[in-house]
């Protein structure tokens, strides 16, 4: 799947319960397309659509951060889980 295969897929209103961003906002890095998603599977075959639709509730940068930070301590269930913890 190439960047622009993630970039044309069908987004569908979910949202990462890291930074509750949508797969509908608008990417941070390329502001005239739609965010971009950790995940994507493959959507229903049709004439003119997208081929790939976003699956999961984890945005790519969300994704990128706990992979190059947070990977070897926690896995992704877990850190979003010490996020959401109170930390008072």
């Amino acid at each position: 799947m190439t960047i622009e295969d993630k970039f044309r897929a069908e987004t569908r209103g979910l949202m990462c319960n890291i930074c509750t961003n949508k797969d509908t906002s608008y990417d941070p890095v390329t502001p005239e397309k739609m965010r971009l998603w950790a995940y994507y599977t493959l959507a229903k075959k049709s004439q003119m659509g997208p081929r790939h639709k976003t699956q999961g509730s984890t945005c790519y940068y969300c994704l990128r951060i706990w992979n190059s930070r947070f990977m070897d301590q926690y896995t992704l269930s877990s850190y979003k889980s010490e996020l959401g913890k109170d930390c008072r």
